[in-house]
């Protein structure tokens, strides 16, 4: 009987620390799902506006040596939530400044300016070339 007390110490020991181990992990993940339920919680019409202010004055910009910058599509690809927001937003895809004499490649500028061009519909196209 004894042998059998000893082991049932140990396993009840060993339990313990289980349920321990398991009750720290299930605080962590309660306070992982509220930082989570919070983001979720902000409407889509902030979100858009923080969109607006990130991607500054021009939506897609093509300097003289091809360097792209386009804040838009770094915001749609973060999460299908905020691909789905920038994309039904036709403003955020309203604005580009292209330089026509690139001294770089070039690669993509005809698909990214027809890109912006199609998801700017029905908002009013602000275009700004430069030679």
């Amino acid at each position: 009987l004894e042998k059998y007390d000893t082991e049932i110490d140990k396993l009840t020991s060993i339990l313990t620390a289980l349920q321990k181990q398991r009750n720290s992990l299930q605080e962590y993940v309660n306070g992982q799902r509220g930082l989570l339920s919070s983001i979720r919680k902000v409407p889509p019409e902030i979100w858009i506006e923080i969109f607006t202010l990130y991607c500054g004055e021009y939506d897609l910009l093509i300097d003289k040596e091809a360097n792209i910058s386009a804040p838009t599509l770094t915001l749609s690809s973060v999460c299908s939530r905020w691909r789905d927001l920038a994309i039904s937003t036709p403003e955020l895809w309203s604005h580009m400044s292209i330089h026509l004499q690139t001294t770089g490649k070039g690669y993509g500028v005809q698909p990214l300016a027809r890109l912006f061009t199609d998801r700017s519909r029905p908002s009013p196209l602000s275009l700004k070339l430069e030679a």
